[in-house]
C-alpha cells in the first residue's frame, strides 16, 4: 500500500513538472472575421505557417497588436495574427445585418451577372473586407448605386476595448507662490530699420514661360477619382457592395444596342405583347448621361415591340431632370378616377429641393403620364 502511494506521488510529481501550459494572454477586446474564410498564421509574416481557419462573422478575442496587425484567439484556442482590415468591430457586424434587413424590402432594380468571380465587400471601399463572391455567371438583383472618393475609407472605430481611466491624482498648488520682489521689467524691442516698407514691399510677380511662348495657362485640377459602388442581392438572400463596371446586365442585346453610349442604372419588365406564338416583353429601363453622377438616372426610356418590322422600337422617352430609387412599377391610378393601369412611377427632384412622384401608365402599347405630386 506504502508503495502504492509513493508511486501515484511521483507519477503526480511528473506530470506536473511536464507540464508546459503558459498563462493564457489577456482578452484586450473584441473583434469578427470579416472575409469568407480568414487565414490565421504563426506570426506577420504572410510566408509563416497557418495556424487556423476562420469563416465570416465568427467572433475573435484580440490579444495583442503590432501596427496595423493584430493578434487573435479563436473560440477553440487557436491564436494567430492577421490585418486589421481583415476583422470587423461589433458595430460593423450589427450595420450588416441591418443592412441585410432592410434589403430584404428594397425592390430590385435590374438583374445582373459577371464574366468572372467578383468580390462582394461590407462596405462601398476597396479596403473593406470581402465576405463572399460571386461567380461567372451568377445573377444578382441591384438595389442601389453610391458614389465614394477612391483612397482609403474613412476613419472606424478601434478594435481594442476603451481602457480604464486612471485614477485621478490629488491636484497641487496650482501656481508657484510669487517672489517677494519682483523681477525686472523686460527691455524695450529695437526700433525697425529704415526704409522697412520698401524692404517688405512684394516684387510683381515675373510672367509665366508658358504665357512668354503663347500657351493657355493650365487649367484647374481634375477631381478626385471616385468609384461607383453597386449594393447586390445574392439568390442566398446576403447583401453587399461590389464595383458597378464590374456587372453586366441581363437585358437582351436587342435593347442593349440601344444604349447610344449611356449608362443604365435600372431596368424592369412592364407588360407583354403578343406577337404570334411568342410574348415580347415591354422594356422599362432608366439611364445617366455623365459617367459618374450624384443621382440615379435622368432619363426614362419604354421600349415597345413592333410586330410589322419585328423589332423593339421607342415607346416613350422623358428625360433633362434629377431622378432617384427606387423606381416602383406596379399598377397606377389613372387620371379623374379611372380604374388603375399598369405602369411605374418615377421620383424625380426639382429646382426647389422637393421630391415629386410621377406616375406613368401602359395603355396598350402606349404609355400615358397619369400625374404628378410631392412626395409626403
Amino acid at each position: 500500500m506504502q508503495t502504492t502511494s509513493i508511486t501515484l506521488a511521483a507519477l503526480l510529481l511528473c506530470v506536473a513538472a511536464c507540464r508546459t501550459d503558459r498563462p493564457r494572454s489577456a482578452v484586450l477586446g473584441e473583434a469578427y472575421a470579416g472575409p469568407a474564410t480568414l487565414t490565421l498564421r504563426e506570426a506577420i509574416s504572410l510566408k509563416s505557417p497557418p495556424v487556423a481557419t476562420v469563416k465570416h462573422g465568427d467572433k475573435l478575442d484580440i490579444i495583442g497588436t503590432r501596427r496595423r496587425f493584430v493578434k487573435v484567439r479563436t473560440a477553440g484556442g487557436a491564436e494567430g495574427w492577421t490585418h486589421e482590415r481583415s476583422l470587423l468591430t461589433r458595430e460593423e457586424m450589427e450595420s450588416l445585418r441591418e443592412l441585410r434587413e432592410q434589403a430584404e424590402q428594397w425592390p430590385s432594380h435590374g438583374e445582373a451577372t459577371t464574366f468572372g468571380p467578383l468580390n462582394v465587400h461590407t462596405e462601398p471601399y476597396r479596403s473593406s473586407p470581402s465576405f463572399t463572391q460571386i461567380q461567372e455567371g451568377e445573377k444578382v438583383e441591384m438595389l442601389r448605386h453610391k458614389l465614394v472618393l477612391r483612397g482609403e475609407p474613412p476613419p472606424r472605430k478601434s478594435l481594442l476595448s476603451p481602457a480604464k481611466p486612471a485614477p485621478a491624482k490629488p491636484l497641487g498648488r496650482l501656481r508657484p507662490e510669487e517672489p517677494e520682489i519682483p523681477p525686472p521689467p523686460p527691455p524695450r524691442p529695437p526700433p525697425p530699420p529704415e526704409g522697412w516698407a520698401d524692404v517688405s514691399r512684394r516684387a510683381a510677380p515675373a510672367e509665366a514661360p508658358e504665357m512668354r511662348k503663347g500657351r493657355k495657362p493650365p487649367g484647374p485640377p481634375p477631381p478626385p477619382p471616385r468609384d461607383e459602388w453597386t449594393l447586390i442581392r445574392t439568390r442566398s438572400g446576403q447583401c453587399g457592395w461590389v464595383l458597378r463596371n464590374r456587372l453586366v446586365l441581363t437585358l437582351p442585346d436587342e435593347i442593349l444596342q440601344h444604349a447610344e453610349g449611356k449608362r443604365i442604372t435600372s431596368f424592369f419588365q412592364i407588360g407583354e405583347t403578343r406577337d404570334r406564338e411568342h410574348v415580347r416583353p415591354v422594356w422599362l429601363w432608366t439611364t445617366v448621361d455623365r459617367r459618374l453622377s450624384d443621382y440615379d438616372f435622368d432619363s426614362a426610356r419604354v421600349f415597345v415591340w413592333n410586330q410589322r418590322r419585328q423589332r423593339y422600337e421607342t415607346g416613350f422617352i422623358d428625360r433633362n431632370w434629377k431622378g432617384l430609387f427606387p423606381v416602383v412599377v406596379g399598377p397606377v391610378s389613372g387620371p379623374r378616377g379611372s380604374g388603375p393601369a399598369p405602369g411605374f412611377t418615377l421620383r424625380i427632384e426639382r429646382g426647389d429641393g422637393r421630391i415629386y412622384r410621377r406616375s406613368y401608365g401602359l395603355v396598350g402599347d402606349r404609355v400615358r403620364f397619369f400625374g404628378e405630386q410631392p412626395e409626403s
